[in-house]
């Protein structure tokens, strides 16, 4: 399995960067995409990279915040073969951000949907959406107390309730090798959506996980939000997992990803626009 970030926090060697994460995968002679970002810079640097995102196969969408989906119209527009896998939630749910300063929609536009819904499947519950790639929604309890506090919120109706995160889910590529967990923020926390993919699928090893650990705080990659002890009992959890590699970003932050990095040594890398992995 071949992974290529085309979209993340950070840029290199000409490459776009931008708040949000897409992931271009090679696998058994498809071509997957997970999330587009929040525009068209995963486009740019897949040309610039020599990808060509008509031949994608099939693409998810992780969940309904638009640093991951806000792409997907223009993708739509440009692949006219590939199947959009996501959460049957996600297709509706009305997701904000709102500080005690401000309040902003982070969701996906109801036309991103409507426009094309004849090219969507959604996942309800823990499904095979494509041989040995399945879909996993979070089965951790108390996850709304995660949303309040990374000022994540559902407007339902007329009122603004702390976001549970049902809308989003861990895309498993279940390989010769072992499970490949793609988890793009990991609301859940990253050690969690683990053992929910491994009780979903019981019996295999994890090869690699990858994705952000939304350990940074509201305001951004270059800060913390949680303590610097919180993230290392993650660092802690995650290591006694047995997983082969991790490759984390996005909302993980430079402040969280520095302190992963001392606990978990060569085991964590940084996937920045540009990566390639082989897996």
């Amino acid at each position: 399995m071949k992974v290529t970030v085309l979209a993340e926090n950070k840029g290199k060697d000409g490459l776009t960067a931008e708040h949000g994460l897409s992931l271009y995968i090679e696998y058994e002679n498809r071509k997957y995409l997970i999330d587009t970002g929040a525009g068209d810079a995963f486009y740019r640097n897949a040309q610039l990279l020599g990808i060509d995102l008509r031949d994608v196969d099939a693409a998810f969408i992780s969940h309904a915040h638009n640093d991951h989906a806000g792409g997907l119209a223009f993708f739509l527009s440009w692949n006219k073969k590939a199947r959009i896998y996501m959460g049957a939630e996600a297709a509706s749910v009305s997701c904000w951000k709102i500080k005690p300063d401000s309040e902003k929609f982070i969701g996906i536009p109801e036309h991103f949907i409507s426009s094309f819904e004849k090219r969507y499947s959604f996942a309800e519950g823990i499904t095979e959406v494509l041989p040995r790639i399945w879909m996993v929604p979070h089965t951790t309890p108390g996850l709304e107390q995660r949303g309040e506090r990374a000022c994540l919120f559902i407007k339902n109706g007329g009122e603004y309730v702390p976001d549970d995160f049902r809308h989003e889910y861990t895309i498993v590529f279940d390989t010769e090798g072992g499970l490949v967990i793609f988890s793009s923020c990991s609301h859940a926390g990253a050690d969690n959506v683990v053992k929910e993919v491994t009780e979903a699928l019981p019996g295999r090893k994890v090869l690699a996980f990858l994705g952000g650990f939304h350990v940074m705080g509201p305001e951004g990659v270059e800060t913390l939000g949680m303590s610097e002890d919180e993230v290392r009992e993650l660092a802690r959890r995650l290591g006694s997992l047995g997983i082969g590699r991790i490759y984390t970003g996005h909302c993980t932050g430079d402040p969280g990803f520095a302190i992963l990095k001392k606990e978990l040594g060569d085991a964590i890398s940084y996937m920045s626009t540009g990566t390639v992995m082989e897996i």
